[in-house]
């Protein structure tokens, strides 16, 4: 039954991702099924076939360690790359360059921003994030002021 609801899973998953789009009005009533899909391989449990064999393996594990900088920065790569480069150029026919340049600065996050930040000692991490907030609200309101700077010519 375990291997059964991790096979579902992610089955369901691999599918959703390649039927779900802005056309079914997502995210809605159709995010239930990546959301039970998720649950089923959560569920399923360590040793089921798909968590043990496909999940557990090193590249799998390697890809949900850098995640989190993967979903900071995929988002703004990708609507950073359509505004610059229209519908037609190489950037945007060429989408996975993209999304291998997201793989490449997640990577780079994680090793020399996430894990110094994790590891470090809080009084030297709290002023340097202090700090870097105070520029990036500086910049964020000059961008607000002067919105011309931020859009390409």
């Amino acid at each position: 039954q375990a291997n059964a609801l991790s096979l579902g899973g992610l089955v369901t998953i691999l599918i959703g991702s390649y039927y779900l789009s802005e056309l079914n009005l997502y995210p809605g009533w159709w995010a239930i099924f990546p959301t039970l899909a998720s649950a089923a391989v959560i569920l399923a449990g360590p040793d089921s076939i798909a968590n043990k064999y496909f999940l557990s393996n090193k590249a799998m594990v390697f890809i949900g360690k850098i995640s989190y900088s993967l979903y900071l920065w995929h988002w703004p790569l990708l609507v950073f790359s359509r505004s610059i480069f229209p519908i037609g150029t190489f950037l945007h026919t060429y989408i996975w360059f993209i999304v291998l340049l997201a793989f490449i600065f997640s990577i780079i996050s994680y090793f020399f921003i996430e894990n110094p930040i994790r590891f470090s000692n809080f009084k030297n991490i709290f002023f340097t994030l202090l700090i870097i907030m105070f520029f990036i609200g500086v910049g964020s309101f000059v961008i607000y002021k002067k919105p011309e700077l931020a859009r390409p010519n």
